[in-house]
């Protein structure tokens, strides 16, 4: 992990990235996780959690010895996720969960996350949203090995 990666878009959003979440928009001058609308959501909803330091992605091991910030991450998204879950309404219909995925190809981006609502009558499952990958498989063991390692350390 370094602080800031000159090619990385998420390391330096300024004229990038638009449509910050208010309350959590990035600031140059901190290492804080920051919340955005993609510019493709997948969904009415789709936020984007990106972290703050410089992350390769979610099997970083550096992020591993980097407890607190890790948890500072995962903090997040469960405040967001609870928030959605309570307020987002799509066509009438509720948000019944959050879909959270690290999937990304894109060159020269770190570590974020994708906060995908999920509202009543959506069609179950994922691959719909995602495609049929089978790399899909490979990062939700890692989440949930990450996730596991996390909870032991509180």
């Amino acid at each position: 992990m370094v602080a800031k990666s000159d090619e990385c878009i998420l390391c330096h959003p300024e004229g990038k990235i638009e449509n910050m979440l208010k309350g959590y928009e990035y600031n140059r001058n901190s290492v804080k996780p920051w919340v955005f609308v993609p510019r493709e959501p997948e969904a009415f909803g789709h936020l984007v959690v990106a972290s703050g330091k410089h992350y390769a992605d979610i099997s970083d091991e550096k992020l591993t010895t980097d407890r607190k910030y890790s948890g500072q991450i995962i903090s997040l998204i469960n405040k967001l996720s609870v928030k959605m879950r309570k307020e987002l309404e799509y066509e009438g219909r509720k948000c019944e969960k959050v879909y959270v995925s690290t999937l990304c190809e894109t060159e020269n981006m770190h570590l974020h996350f994708h906060l995908i609502p999920r509202f009543k009558g959506d069609k179950e499952g994922f691959m719909h949203l995602l495609g049929l990958f089978s790399e899909l498989i490979i990062i939700a063991q890692l989440i949930i090995k990450l996730t596991f390692s996390l909870l032991k350390a509180y």
